[in-house]
């Protein structure tokens, strides 16, 4: 497998999903469609969820295959979706915030980006 770091993000949003679903309910139902240990984790910031394959082919398998929680198929996409809009760019500021452990809580970093005054969709 590749290192998880240098393989991307798939994305979905709160609206492509049941309600009540959180990042163990994600990242089992990835498992499940690419296989046990393919996928690091995920990360919810605002409307946007990020889940993290370990790996291109778990990645490719995941975009292929999706994701069924409480038997609803999840699409995901290879892009985040609130940046591209048809064949265009909206016009954005893309902010990457670094070592951060995978266990620092979604909720904080949110509330931090929020403090400072970074508006999020």
């Amino acid at each position: 497998m590749s290192e998880p770091s240098s393989t991307q993000p798939v994305f979905t949003t709160t609206r492509d999903r049941p309600d009540n679903v959180d990042r163990f309910d994600i990242c089992a139902a990835a498992e499940k469609a690419a296989g046990r240990g393919s996928v690091l984790g995920a990360q919810r910031i605002g409307a946007l969820w990020r889940l993290y394959p370990v790996g291109r082919e778990a990645r490719l398998k995941l975009l292929v295959e999706r994701v069924t929680i409480k038997n609803q198929k999840i699409k995901l996409h290879s892009q985040n979706p609130f940046i591209i809009r048809g064949n265009n760019e909206t016009p954005t500021t893309r902010l990457t915030v670094g070592d951060i452990p995978i266990s620092y809580s979604n909720e904080m970093l949110e509330n931090n980006l929020l403090k400072l005054g970074i508006k999020m969709r």
